[in-house]
């Protein structure tokens, strides 16, 4: 059988109280979003919870190992301590007021809850927030309703995000929603300690502060609190707030992130470019418009957002496509916001940047494939995008061997664009090493009798469909050779300046373009329409590092591609 779930570092959370000493269950559930497992029992626990807000209150902790979660990643210390404090080594698990229930969740529903909420609380708990655009900060008061006497009693503050929502699946089991997660316990993990005697009527109140980081709505922040005892786990009382108050020091503030739809790799082609990002508003003012100037390689393209975003809420905003032609080796989009409402930004200004890059190899190419310890799972396919008709595809590799390596040859088209489409059926990508009985990771290396890689996978990240474009340039025919003769790069190997000679024998649009070894696209110069006969034309190579090029020479007739060694 394939992956088995164990997690060597735990975590754990507890819910608890209402008012009057009516008992608010805590229920601590713990999962990840690259557990399987997970996906199959999540929605059971959460319907028991959704239906039973009067009674239950809930902290969920993501956890990975298995595989990745990022909303672990922002907090695994805390994550880590909360579940290895209750007993358990796998999810999903749940603590349900601590010790009145500890396992996992096929093994309760809400009868343990009506069970659990039957019995009184000798507290009432009270918790106030708010939130601004740095910092959350809390207010908790805790009243003795009974005279009553415990040992080693902590109070745990929780700050979760009540609704994450993801476009695509955060990890590799297919979840895209999640509901209370727990982003920040204060002071800390390990809670703050309270006197073990109280009288009736008796009260404490804490504050607490956080400098906010790694929400991904404002708006969805909330509060759980709970008493426990630290040593046999009991749950006393819980809380719960989702209403704070919204404060903000700014008129005109925003910040923005996410900024998506710039592609990794392109062919070296004209194509649309539909660049997103989300802007959440800091401002005490409504923001109704954005001034907004796209920059793709030094030309600026402006337009303006229209809308109504309130305090803390955020949006989308969808760049109109904007035409790259001619894509240069490495490409440099930057958005940046110019002003809000026409003012400007009264916190830092926003500018955000990503590149991506063009690829090309000769037609002459090769798809190798090192299978990680799961054969089965992989498959894939190589496409043109100009009609999306298949070229070559692979799958069904159950009777292959762990770490065996194929070869694919694959002839393609000159001047043709080509999209590889690599599939895993597990979504854990070919990172085989992350999995206990499995030290190996597949890799995936699309080259061209060059040496020249046009994408490559090296089974260090996960994915269950990963994707790369590239183009294919090809050598003349005899026909086409006809209208070029005595083609001569030299000297080779070269220190730098390079030597093109050529002989045409009508004129003709020319193009000289330099790739390295992994395809990517370095130089370029456009020579325009040259006329009949012989010509010269020197590139410089010496801003380059030292190792061996592709040189392509471009005519309207077809390409032809030439290695060149630089020595420095």
């Amino acid at each position: 059988m394939k992956k088995f779930y164990t997690l060597v570092a735990a975590c754990l959370f507890a819910i608890a109280v209402n008012a009057q000493s009516e008992r608010l269950v805590l229920v601590e559930h713990f999962s990840g979003a690259s557990c399987p497992p997970c996906a199959s029992f999540n929605p059971g626990v959460q319907a028991i919870l959704d239906g039973n807000t009067d009674k239950v209150t809930s902290i969920k902790y993501q956890l990975a190992p298995p595989g990745t979660d990022p909303m672990y990643s922002h907090n695994p210390a805390h994550s880590g301590a909360r579940f290895s404090y209750y007993p358990g080594t796998g999810i999903p698990k749940t603590a349900i007021d601590g010790n009145h229930f500890n396992g996992h969740p096929a093994d309760w529903n809400v009868n343990t809850i009506n069970n659990r909420q039957a019995v009184p609380s000798p507290f009432d708990i009270d918790v106030e927030y708010s939130v601004s655009p740095t910092t959350v900060s809390v207010e908790v008061t805790v009243t003795a309703s009974q005279e009553f006497t415990d040992a080693n009693l902590r109070l745990h503050t929780v700050v979760i995000e009540e609704l994450i929502e993801f476009d695509e699946p955060a990890g590799s089991n297919g979840e895209t929603s999640f509901k209370h997660v727990m982003k920040q316990m204060l002071p800390n993990q390990n809670g703050t300690t309270i006197q073990n005697e109280w009288q009736s009527g008796e009260s404490q109140t804490f504050e607490f502060s956080w400098a906010h980081a790694n929400v991904y709505n404002l708006g969805e922040l909330a509060m759980v609190v709970f008493i426990q005892n630290n040593t046999s786990r009991e749950v006393h009382q819980a809380a719960f707030n989702n209403t704070p108050t919204y404060e903000s020091d700014f008129n005109y503030a925003l910040t923005a992130e996410a900024l998506a739809g710039i592609p990794e790799q392109v062919c070296d082609a004209t194509f649309g470019l539909a660049p997103s990002f989300q802007v959440t508003n800091f401002g005490a003012e409504n923001i109704t418009e954005l001034d907004i100037v796209v920059t793709v390689n030094g030309e600026q393209f402006p337009f303006t957002w229209e809308g109504n975003l309130g305090l803390f809420e955020n949006t989308i905003v969808s760049v109109p496509e904007i035409t790259v032609e001619s894509p240069l080796a490495t490409n440099e989009v930057s958005i940046s916001i110019e002003s809000i409402n026409g003012n400007p930004n009264e916190m830092e200004d926003v500018l955000m940047v990503s590149n991506f890059a063009t690829r090309s190899i000769s037609v002459d190419a090769n798809i190798s494939i090192t299978f990680d310890c799961w054969p089965d799972e992989t498959s894939w396919s190589l496409s043109k995008t100009s009609d999306n008709s298949l070229v070559a595809s692979g799958s069904n590799y159950g009777a292959a061997q762990a770490g065996q390596t194929i070869n694919v040859p694959v002839q393609l088209e000159n001047g043709e664009c080509y999209r590889f489409s690599l599939e895993d059926d597990y979504g854990d990508g070919m990172n085989g090493s992350q999995w206990a009985g499995c030290s190996l990771d597949g890799s995936v290396t699309i080259s061209d009798n060059f040496g020249t890689i046009a994408w490559e996978y090296d089974g260090s990240y996960e994915f269950s469909l990963v994707e790369a474009e590239f183009s294919a340039v090809g050598f003349l025919s005899a026909e086409e050779e006809q209208q070029l003769n005595g083609l001569d790069l030299f000297p080779n190997p070269t220190k730098g300046i390079l030597n093109i000679e050529f002989n045409l024998r009508s004129a003709q649009n020319t193009q000289i373009d330099v790739f390295d070894v992994t395809g990517k696209h370095v130089i370029s110069h456009g020579l325009g329409m040259i006329g009949e006969g012989f010509h010269r034309h020197s590139i410089d190579l010496s801003s380059l590092q030292q190792g061996l090029y592709v040189i392509n020479f471009t005519t309207d007739q077809g390409t032809q591609a030439h290695k060149v060694m630089l020595t420095h």
